[in-house]
């Protein structure tokens, strides 16, 4: 039998939550692709340059202020 859906949302809570500081948090990462339109990317990559950050930072950043 799978993972029930709880059991899959504790399991998130528990490896996003914050350890002691005696012990370090790893983080594992994955690659998310996905298309926009060409224009939106132009004007994304306008803004990055002028602000000084990159386009993962951005994306991040935007990801991040929307899930709060």
């Amino acid at each position: 039998m799978g993972k029930s859906r709880i059991e899959g949302i504790e399991n998130l809570i528990k490896s996003t939550t914050k350890v002691s500081s005696s012990e370090k948090l790893t983080e594992e990462f994955a690659k998310v692709l996905f298309e926009v339109p060409a224009t939106l990317k132009k004007e994304m990559n306008v803004y990055c340059a002028m602000n000084d950050i990159t386009l993962k930072d951005f994306i991040t950043g935007a990801i991040k202020k929307e899930l709060k």
